[in-house]
């Protein structure tokens, strides 16, 4: 078995994105979710200027084995960038052997070159390994130290209140 290398995702990887993405939802318990197809990551990532997405793969000769989805926002707290984690990702049976702390660290490493203001991202109240891994980093539960809730509307609500509020 060869060397684990992490590297950016191109368009061409999209289908592998989409398979990883399919795979994190079904661990999650949350397969009937996903709704991104392959080519709406190609336009969101690779097309639109700016893109929506970034992504980092991991790789075990040549077999695509993991993936990390970030973007940013802008924090008004500290002022400057958050570097936002949507899905950090490695196969099960890659798991357990150190790859996916690797990848973890990547995308800390794109974030320190960012010179981001913070890095954050949700994690299942479930999964206990990621929260006792990402603990043993340093990082810290906003819910439980600034009792800070994330909220979200759909598409599909955001349209019935636009519909019933009578502006669309």
């Amino acid at each position: 078995m060869g060397a684990l290398v992490i590297r950016r995702a191109t368009k061409d990887d999209c289908h592998h994105i989409r398979r990883l993405i399919q795979e994190l939802a079904v661990f999650e318990g949350m397969e009937s979710q996903v709704e991104v197809s392959e080519k709406t990551l190609e336009n969101d990532g690779f097309e639109n200027a700016p893109p929506f997405f970034h992504s980092l793969l991991a790789t075990l000769d040549n077999e695509v084995i993991g993936y990390a989805l970030y973007y940013y926002l802008y924090s008004t707290n500290e002022g400057g960038e958050i570097f936002y984690l949507e899905d950090l990702y490695m196969k099960e049976e890659y798991r357990g052997k150190g790859h996916g702390k690797q990848l973890f660290m990547a995308v800390v490493e794109e974030a320190q070159k960012r010179r981001s203001a913070c890095m954050q991202w949700c994690v299942l109240n479930w999964n206990s390994k990621a929260i006792d891994f990402y603990k043993s980093l340093g990082a810290f539960d906003l819910t439980l130290s600034q009792d800070i809730h994330m909220y979200r509307l759909t598409f599909s609500v955001i349209g019935r209140i636009l519909t019933e509020k009578g502006t669309t």
